[in-house]
């Protein structure tokens, strides 16, 4: 039989509680300028004692202060499209104007809305078929009038459909390259000239002009709209810039950020009001704003103090266009004393201007290298880069030569490392840079 027994007990246990001034405060700090004007536009919208005043651009955008660098990204569409287009959007327009109303310009609707994010056409046209209760003749009318879209190439089930598109909009169709990209696609997996030329029996100087105009084209047609491609606002939050002696001055842009005044009326209500429940709502209404401004003010204060220590570090970078120092997200929150989540919070889509230009907050972070941490990873790459575009194109250095150069100046990086940079710097390997100085090609800058 169960003996049961009433006891009491007393336990002990800590819990994490959101206030909610907590939470208006961490989204304040988190948002970006225009996006915390509607987001404090939507949360008082039912406050009757605060008026909102939204950001005045026109002045956060004078940069006559500025004393631009070289190659500086001058205006904020270098960094952003301002009217947010993605690729999807930049196609469904041409399609509206392309076709009239009916069933051709659905089925495109819908093929568009299928693309990748590199413009191509990855689902089958069966697949699509089936999705939408058509069979696939219905689909091919509409496929041929996205592939006539811009960006060329778009729509393409296949890389040789692509560069085929693309080269029969660029050269026509009797062009000797549009040819082989329909018929003769696996001559050019190689890019050998010598090679080409000898399976489809061209002149070495035939099949060099080919591969050249082969390089023109582009793989990824919709990389312009990728997640790559910049989609920032392009209204700066912070300001730098480069005093005598080597100082730098670093402001919080308060024209990019929204402010609160009170309206004297209902201020003066709070007061007078002889209806309780007239005068409990605007007493809580007066403490949701004084709740936002505090998170404005600590808002304006974190990104100071922040974006000064970013900047001063990186100071190089954003003025002479020196590679960047080492900067971590755990380092500052030690130089500073708040926690990451904060660090994290404060330089999420905000964009400083400087010499440089345009740049994301978040751009001047930099992981060291783990064998030396007052070296880091860009300063390596673009010791790298220096290299490469220093060297003899005769005898373009390896992997290896260039792991020993650096090794000669103090910096100890594996092989294998040096190819990762030199590949993330969309820098080719040796024996392809011979190939390119083969095919008259130049290494990008």
């Amino acid at each position: 039989m169960l003996n049961h027994q009433l006891e009491d007990r007393l336990n002990q246990s800590q819990n994490l509680a959101m206030t909610p001034q907590m939470v208006v405060s961490l989204k304040v700090l988190a948002l970006s300028g225009p996006d915390l004007a509607s987001y404090l536009q939507e949360l008082l919208l039912d406050n009757p004692v605060v008026e909102l005043t939204h950001p005045d651009y026109a002045r956060a955008l004078d940069y006559s202060g500025i004393t631009w660098a070289k190659n500086a990204a001058k205006d904020p569409t270098d960094i952003a499209d301002p009217q947010n287009h993605d690729l999807y959007s930049y196609v469904e327009e041409q399609i509206r104007l392309m076709l009239p109303l009916g069933n051709c310009r659905q089925y495109a609707l819908f093929i568009a809305g299928n693309l990748n994010p590199d413009g191509y056409l990855r689902m089958s046209t069966r697949e699509l078929a089936q999705a939408i209760k058509v069979s696939e003749a219905d689909l091919f009318p509409a496929l041929r009038v996205v592939q006539q879209c811009d960006p060329a190439g778009i729509g393409a089930r296949s890389l040789q459909e692509c560069l085929y598109l693309q080269a029969l909009r660029r050269f026509g169709a009797s062009h000797l390259l549009t040819q082989i990209l329909q018929d003769h696609w696996d001559a050019l997996k190689s890019p050998s000239p010598s090679r080409l030329a000898k399976t489809l029996k061209l002149t070495n100087q035939r099949a060099l002009e080919i591969l050249q105009d082969l390089r023109l084209l582009q793989p990824k047609p919709g990389a312009a709209f990728g997640p790559g491609a910049p989609v920032m606002t392009g209204y700066p939050d912070i300001q730098m810039s480069c005093r005598p002696k080597g100082e730098v001055a670093v402001e919080v842009l308060k024209d990019s950020q929204p402010s609160l005044s009170y309206v004297p009326e209902y201020k003066r209500l709070s007061k007078t009001a002889q209806d309780p429940a007239v005068t409990d709502f605007l007493a809580q209404s007066l403490k949701q704003a004084r709740w936002v401004q505090k998170a404005l003010r600590e808002r304006q204060s974190t990104l100071q103090t922040v974006g000064s220590l970013m900047v001063v570090r990186q100071r190089g970078y954003c003025c002479q266009n020196e590679p960047l120092l080492p900067l971590t997200v755990k380092e500052m929150s030690q130089t500073l004393g708040f926690h990451e989540s904060t660090i994290r919070r404060a330089i999420a889509d905000k964009i400083l201007i400087c010499p440089r230009g345009f740049l994301p907050l978040s751009s001047l972070l930099c992981e060291p290298a783990t064998f030396d941490h007052s070296v880091s990873v860009a300063m390596i790459k673009d010791c790298i880069q220096c290299m490469i575009r220093g060297e003899d194109p005769a005898h373009p250095l390896s992997d290896a030569a260039i792991a020993h150069q650096l090794e000669k100046r103090g910096v100890w990086v594996a092989r294998r490392t040096v190819a990762k940079y030199r590949q993330e710097l969309g820098l080719l390997a040796a024996h392809q840079r011979r190939q390119q100085r083969d095919l008259g090609w130049r290494q990008p800058k």
